[in-house]
Order: C-alpha cells, then structure tokens, then sequence
C-alpha cells in the first residue's frame, strides 16, 4: 500500500463526515483545497453546492480548476489562515482535511496557525453554519468555545487500531 493509499485511508472517516455535513448545504469553503479531490466527492452528493476552495500552492489551485471545470466553483491561491471571503460573503459550512496534520509538528506552518484557520472558518460562516475538521491534537474544546464554536460531535479516529485523532464537527454559535 502507498502513502497515498495508507493517507486516504486514514482521511476516510473525516471524509464521510464532511460527506454527511454538506449534503443539504448551499455552499461550502474548504481551507486546503489542494487539486480539488474533496470538492469532487462534494459534488458528488450535492451538484448544486456553491463550493470555494482554497489552497496557497498555485499548481494545486490550477489543477483543481482543471478538475472542477464542469462546476460551480470559486478557487483562490491563498493562505487559508488569513483568507477573508470576497466582499464579506458567508458559506453554510467550513471543511479541512489540512489540519488533519499533526498540530505538534510544524508541516507548513500548520502547527502554529491552528487558531487562525479557526478563525478563518468563524468569519467565512453564516450563523449556526457547520466547521468539520480533523486533528491529530485533542482536547480542543475550549479553544473552538474560545474561537465561537460549539461542539457538537467529538469522533475518534484510528487508523490499524490506534488512536490517531479526532473529527470535530463543530456549528458556529
């Protein structure tokens, strides 16, 4: 099995989580939309979904123009940690497999800048819209509270048997 193999694999419970999150959604903003993989199963179960995605590699971003042609879709070369929406839009729900990195580990600047992708997702949704998103950290409860979400699902994932994270199904309050 690849990396690639053993990565999916271990993304598939947040998937089917973000899967069930926007499937009666009007629009979605994935922070890490990379070449446009997620939006494509998003579509998938909800061809009408206004998506925007954003990723800061430029290739990726073009990639997932490719990818998406037959869509509804906004995508912008960005960082997904200060990403604002264009003229104070709001979307019914905020995705990232991005954080699914290990928060301990600085990939990308990732790490560091936990608190601002959850900020990101906190002005880019309407009221009571949906932020899903999975970390290898845990216990991060009063940090979303902190940040103006509540929690409405904690899952924990595991992959070959080990604890290796949590789902954070969250809705902005």
């Amino acid at each position: 099995m690849s990396i690639i193999d053993k990565w999916r694999e271990l993304q598939a419970p947040l998937r089917e989580e973000i899967m069930y999150g926007v499937f009666h959604k009007n629009s979605v903003l994935e922070l890490g939309c990379g070449k446009g993989e997620l939006a494509s199963e998003i579509y998938q179960k909800n061809p009408n979904i206004r998506y925007i995605g954003v990723d800061l590699d430029p290739r990726l971003v073009e990639d997932a123009r490719k990818n998406l042609s037959d869509y509804n879709h906004r995508l912008f070369v960005a960082d997904a940690s200060t990403f604002r929406m264009p003229g104070n839009q709001t979307v019914d729900a905020v995705v990232s497999l991005l954080l699914m990195f290990p928060l301990n580990i600085d990939f990308y600047g990732v790490g560091k800048l936990k608190n601002k992708f959850h900020e990101t997702a906190y002005n880019a949704l309407s009221k009571q819209g949906r932020y899903i998103f999975g970390t290898s950290s845990q216990n991060l409860e009063d940090e979303l509270l902190d940040s103006g979400f509540g929690v409405m699902c904690t899952t924990p994932i595991r992959y070959a048997g080990v604890f290796t994270g949590h789902i954070y199904d969250c809705e902005k309050i």
